[in-house]
């Protein structure tokens, strides 16, 4: 599991690959909630800043797109 990879190892392509699979529906979200685009960036940057610090206490990796949907 790429999750679980990144966070034993710190394995960037595997983090890489996360953003690539949920950043779209992530990015939708902050485009539909935060009007200004910059500021979606922002919110968008900071979700996956939060999932790289927080990786190794998830208690359901199998859940992670609704917990980064939330």
């Amino acid at each position: 599991m790429l999750l679980a990879r990144f966070a034993a190892t710190g394995d960037e392509a595997a983090f890489a690959v996360l953003v690539r699979r949920h950043g779209p529906m992530i990015f939708g979200l902050c485009r539909r909630l935060i009007l200004d685009h910059h500021a979606a960036e922002d919110a968008f940057q900071a979700t996956f800043l939060l999932l790289a610090k927080k990786a190794r206490w998830l208690r359901q990796p199998d859940r992670l797109g609704p917990w980064l949907y939330e």
